[in-house]
């Protein structure tokens, strides 16, 4: 079977590394593996341990040991990890993924993808004129995918976030920050790379919400540190996708002959719109279904392994960052030990969504109690 994966992130490149490792004869297109991708590169524990080419090959990353939450209200609270998240240059990550994918017998081919058509095969065509017919594509080619366009639908607006923000050279710790403000339907950040801060702000997809955005990640900026200085330093911009429960439901990952893994099929977490572990995760199982030669099978797999998870965050990513809400949240993680524990374990990736009630609830004694002795009041 001779393979097209449009797309070189780490989701195409797992994806061409477990084909081509099948024996599948499987081309790799990207116009560039070596770029940096401005926001995003961070991995839960959980992704860590699962894909273990990102421990145990050497590629630096910042590992980050704090996370510091601020309420709407000014509140605040910080949790230490046990094990560290681990932030990469996506520069770093991807070609790193992509030579990995060479390795393993992928052909990588620096070319742009123009237009993908399907007859008795597919044929595939490259911004340089070039055109090739294959059995089967891959389209892991991001929020604005043309496999996706082609072949099942493009994301609607409002299964989009926009991520704007700045990079702070030359500045870097190991501690996660994060901020929920009244009027910002999401979460300001600060996060650390090896030799930069990159600061930013994630909401829905609006009309004229870049310009808010970039409003309120100045004004954060300034609380940061009044010295710096905005205007002077590297912006940034990217969609991610975040799809609504209902558009999950009725969501195209796979057709005849091809499929969509990463970004393109928005295997992407609603609400913390962490994409990475969720992109290798769809990249494995399309891999593993194309292989045994049933390609259907892999929107049920994915069903079974990630969608109740999805699901689960999309039908709270509306009412998770009401003020009245992140407010509690952050106060609740100031006073509860046991509440911190659990907000380890989701950060890390060791809770599910899906008993994260059930604990709480098992966790609520040992919460009231801290709350009595120490006389917090909510």
């Amino acid at each position: 079977m001779r393979i097209a994966v449009i797309g070189g992130g780490p989701a195409g490149a797992e994806a061409a590394s477990r084909l081509a490792a099948g024996g599948a004869q499987t081309i790799l297109f990207d116009p560039s593996f070596d770029r940096e991708k401005p926001c995003g590169g961070g991995v839960p524990w959980r992704g860590l341990q699962e894909f273990d080419g990102l421990l145990g090959e050497g590629i630096p990353a910042a590992d980050i040991r704090h996370v510091h939450f601020e309420g709407p209200s000014g509140g605040s609270a910080s949790i230490k990890l046990p094990a560290p998240l681990r932030v990469f240059s996506r520069r770093t990550l991807d070609s790193h993924w992509a030579e990995r994918a060479g390795r393993c017998g992928a052909m990588l081919r620096r070319e742009k993808i123009v237009s993908v058509s399907r007859g008795d095969r597919f044929l595939v065509r490259t911004a340089s004129g070039d055109q090739q017919v294959f059995d089967f594509v891959v389209g892991a080619d991001g929020a604005r995918s043309l496999v996706r366009a082609t072949f099942a639908r493009p994301f609607a607006p409002e299964d989009l976030s926009q991520a704007i923000g700045y990079y702070v050279p030359g500045r870097t710790d190991d501690t996660l920050r994060l901020a929920f403000r009244e009027d910002l339907h999401g979460y300001l950040w600060s996060f650390p790379r090896l030799d930069h801060l990159a600061v930013g702000a994630c909401a829905p997809l609006a009309p004229r919400s870049a310009a808010r955005l970039r409003a309120a990640v100045e004004r954060y900026l300034q609380r940061l540190d009044p010295g710096l200085d905005p205007s002077a330093l590297p912006y940034y911009s990217a969609l991610i996708p975040c799809l609504s429960s209902a558009s999950q439901a009725r969501d195209r990952k796979a057709g005849p002959g091809w499929c969509l893994v990463g970004d393109a099929a928005g295997a992407v977490d609603p609400l913390t719109r962490e994409g990475i572990y969720y992109g290798l995760k769809s990249a494995a199982l399309a891999a593993g279904a194309i292989l045994r030669g049933r390609p259907e099978e892999y929107p049920d797999d994915w069903q079974a392994a990630c969608g109740g998870e999805l699901r689960w965050a999309s039908l709270r990513r509306e009412r998770f960052f009401e003020p009245e809400l992140t407010d509690r949240l952050v106060r609740l993680l100031g006073a509860s030990a046991a509440v911190r524990k659990v907000m380890v374990d989701l950060v890390l990736g060791r809770q599910s969504y899906l008993t994260l009630k059930r604990r709480l609830l098992a966790s609520a004694p040992a919460a009231a109690i801290e709350w009595v002795v120490h006389g917090w009041r909510f």
